[in-house]
């Protein structure tokens, strides 16, 4: 659902008014990333722990299955969440203006809020950094390191075709446009004092309602299903 206001305020002439089927479409891919993560938490978290275990028994657990359940049963019951770990990750260029940069200093951790917000931070660079290049290994606490491979796995197993796919047939099946203030927009032969623009808000506003196909970057979105829904204050 998104809300197209803006387009009938006074003033308004009609331009850019497919940004409402592009507004919409960005909505619904944001929400069917949201519905995808949610479903491979399960999956990623189970990877993520192998992974943790990993390197907090350094490798791949070759020392000895007593050592590997040992370790497993502290990563469980959350005793080793402050234990820092050596993780490899996405090197980033050498700019002090950099969130990535703030994000992996060692000096930031345990400082208050600043050392809360270290993994998200590692995450945004995580995700922009993404499909190769040179990492570094970096030490940061279990529960940071949690974090960033849990981002990590989840690119990895998200196709992101996939999801612009399946948002689009979202938009086009259940999208809902909610349209308010559309009486400013109207206006009668005897009354001519409204905004000069709003005919070519509605000249605009039509093709979308009717059903047509509105090109975005993500591919072609047709509105002939989409649900318009509008309401004013109509008095004349």
């Amino acid at each position: 659902k998104v809300e197209a206001t803006k387009f009938t305020e006074v003033g308004f002439h009609g331009r850019d008014v497919d940004m409402i089927v592009r507004d919409l479409l960005e909505v619904a891919i944001a929400l069917t990333k949201k519905v995808k993560r949610e479903a491979l938490m399960p999956q990623v978290s189970k990877i993520v722990d192998t992974r943790l275990l990993e390197l907090l028994v350094g490798g791949k657990g070759s020392d000895g299955k007593k050592k590997n359940e040992s370790f497993r049963r502290y990563l469980e019951s959350g005793e080793v969440e402050n234990t820092e770990v050596k993780l490899e990750v996405p090197a980033t260029p050498p700019n002090p203006g950099n969130a990535a940069t703030i994000a992996f200093d060692p000096s930031n951790h345990g400082q208050g809020q600043q050392g809360v917000n270290i993994a998200a931070e590692v995450v945004k660079s995580i995700t922009k950094q993404m499909g190769g290049g040179r990492t570094v290994s970096k030490k940061m606490k279990v529960s940071e390191a949690r974090e960033v491979l849990t981002e990590i796995e989840l690119e990895k197993l998200m196709d992101g075709d996939e999801i612009v796919a399946e948002a689009i047939r979202n938009v086009e099946q259940n999208g809902i446009v909610f349209i308010d203030e559309i009486d400013k927009i109207c206006s009668n032969d005897m009354d001519r004092s409204g905004d000069a623009s709003a005919e070519g808000v509605q000249r605009d506003l039509l093709p979308l309602v009717e059903g047509s196909t509105i090109s975005t970057k993500h591919g072609n979105v047709q509105t002939d299903f989409i649900l318009f829904v509008a309401s004013g204050a109509f008095h004349t």
